[in-house]
């Protein structure tokens, strides 16, 4: 009966168990797969990482690779002291998810393949987001002169400040930059994809199929080309 109670508390122990911690201290890029939800923060006295024992995460050179084989989710924190400065490449795949606070990555360039849920929260230097999965991404509160955004299907959300934005939207995608206050903007739409925006100065529309770009704001000049149902519409702000 005893050997029965310590094989069971030695079963329990193993499964809780954590792995031991990475070092991401330099890490350029980070790649999370499969149904593992991460959550970057700025490290601190305190701060402790949180790696299951079923969560591989392996790091080689500068780059990391996080992944499980489980059917359920697994959350991972990581910390780290320089913020994750040198962090210039996210991405998630299948199920992953992403959560990143305040951290201060420059040049960071974004993508999503996956069905769960990638989110910057108060991550100004963002460049580059590509969505081509199925989840949402949401990015605030982006400050850069140039931001680049690419979207396939599922939804964007961005908010922040920048002089110029390029984008390609298709498929069915939705992408929800209202809140990324822009001067100017060069758009390329087509399929089903769904768009609004808030440029002041400039606006340049390919629009193809049945995509629609939505103006949230007086913008000065238009340089519009749409075909088929594809079209621009103005909405009237006060």
């Amino acid at each position: 009966m005893l050997r029965l109670s310590i094989s069971i508390i030695s079963a329990l122990f193993i499964q809780t168990a954590m792995a031991i911690p990475v070092n991401v201290e330099g890490v350029r890029e980070i790649i999370v797969q499969n149904n593992v939800s991460v959550t970057l923060s700025k490290g601190s006295k305190n701060a402790r990482q949180v790696i299951p024992a079923n969560v591989s995460v392996e790091r080689t050179g500068s780059k990391l690779i996080i992944t499980s084989d489980l059917d359920k989710s697994e959350p991972v924190k990581l910390f780290a002291k320089d913020n994750f400065k040198t962090l210039h490449k996210l991405r998630i795949q299948d199920d992953a998810s992403l959560t990143a606070n305040e951290i201060q990555s420059y040049d960071l360039k974004v993508k999503s393949e996956s069905s769960g849920h990638l989110l910057l929260n108060q991550v100004k230097d963002v460049t580059q987001i590509t969505n081509h999965g199925t989840g949402k991404v949401e990015v605030y509160w982006i400050s850069v002169p140039k931001v680049s955004i690419i979207s396939s299907q599922g939804n964007t959300i961005l908010g922040g400040d920048v002089n110029n934005i390029l984008l390609k939207s298709y498929g069915s995608a939705k992408v929800n930059a209202s809140g990324l206050i822009s001067k100017y903007a060069w758009l390329n739409t087509s399929d089903d994809a769904f768009v609004k925006v808030r440029v002041s100065k400039y606006i340049s529309l390919i629009g193809s199929d049945r995509s629609l770009v939505e103006s949230y704001r007086n913008v000065d000049h238009v340089n519009e080309l749409t075909t088929d149902e594809s079209a621009l519409i103005h909405i009237r702000t006060t």
